[in-house]
């Protein structure tokens, strides 16, 4: 299964969306600008409060075709909505991302890249924080040292905040557990422990970067 991953890679971004209306559209806008552009772009609202649904529905239309929403009646948590998202999407491989994060334009053409060595890929934290303050800017620095130093090494946990695996084993392994807490992402480590039991999951680190707290991106 791992073969060079060819360059007309079809992927389909999956965006998890949870009263995110004052990330969702920078969120979306980045990956829209990657260089290796995507398939599709499927945003789930988990049952939003805020303008999220109205923002959502603005991008679909003005991305015809490229843009997807789908709206969960009630909240059910990052899990469920990365889930629906992936039953509807028809790429190749799946590239998830938290709707508080944003991607350097390299980042699914480094991802393309890098799962022609494995199956599924998980990135690291930037240098620079997007968000201002010195929370933020120190998070940046000790993740970006703590994930970096080693290097592109085999990784446990899939950290789906910016991540992407191959949909067949996505699928083969039935996708997030819902069942588990919300929460400290319990779905992303279980998920992680199933995937590297049969399949490589790579830590790249390089092109990916943080806004939320600070956010991931690739």
């Amino acid at each position: 299964m791992r073969d060079r991953a060819a360059p007309g890679l079809r992927i389909s971004v999956i965006v998890p969306a949870r009263n995110a209306a004052g990330t969702l559209e920078a969120c979306v806008r980045s990956v829209l600008a990657s260089g290796f552009p995507p398939l599709e772009v499927l945003i789930v609202d988990d049952a939003s409060s805020d303008d999220t649904p109205r923002i959502l529905a603005r991008l679909a239309r003005d991305h015809p075709g490229r843009v997807c929403g789908f709206r969960l009646p009630s909240p059910c948590g990052p899990a469920a909505a990365r889930n629906h998202g992936a039953r509807q999407a028809q790429g190749e491989a799946l590239f998830f991302l938290d709707s508080d994060t944003v991607l350097l334009p390299g980042s699914l053409g480094a991802f393309a890249q890098a799962l022609g060595e494995c199956e599924a890929v998980t990135g690291a934290y930037d240098l620079e924080a997007l968000n201002s303050g010195w929370t933020p800017a120190y998070k940046a620095l000790f993740d970006h040292y703590y994930f970096t130093r080693l290097g592109k090494v085999p990784l446990r946990v899939f950290s789906a905040a910016v991540a992407g695996v191959r949909s067949e084993v996505f699928r083969e392994l039935g996708g997030f557990d819902e069942t588990l807490g919300r929460g400290l992402d319990y779905e992303c480590e279980e998920f992680g422990e199933r995937l590297a039991r049969g399949h490589l999951n790579l830590l790249v680190p390089g092109c990916w970067r943080a806004t939320a707290s600070p956010i991931w991106a690739v």
